[in-house]
């Protein structure tokens, strides 16, 4: 931010020092996407319902990148527990 407090460049991430917050402001813009995307690019396929995980080497293949196979996809559990086949609606 400038000296009149108005955002020059946007950036994700950062981080401050404990002995550069001693008599000084910190402003915090937070906002959420229009649109929820998967967070590594590769390992999931989009579709009108959600996303689908790709299936990657096979079921116990903990990455499970694409590489171009955008017709076999694997199950995946939600951190609610359930065993899901699309996300974020968990059933088709």
């Amino acid at each position: 931010m400038n000296t009149n407090g108005d955002m020059e460049k946007r950036m994700i991430g950062g981080r401050l020092h404990r002995d550069q917050l001693a008599d000084s402001t910190v402003k915090l813009v937070l906002s959420v996407a229009k649109e929820e995307e998967p967070a590594v690019g590769d390992n999931w396929v989009k579709f009108p319902t959600g996303w689908k995980r790709c299936m990657g080497k096979g079921l116990d293949d903990r990455y499970g990148f694409c590489r171009g196979n955008t017709t076999d996809f694997k199950p995946f559990k939600m951190p609610d527990g359930r065993d899901c086949t699309i996300y974020p609606y968990c059933t088709e």
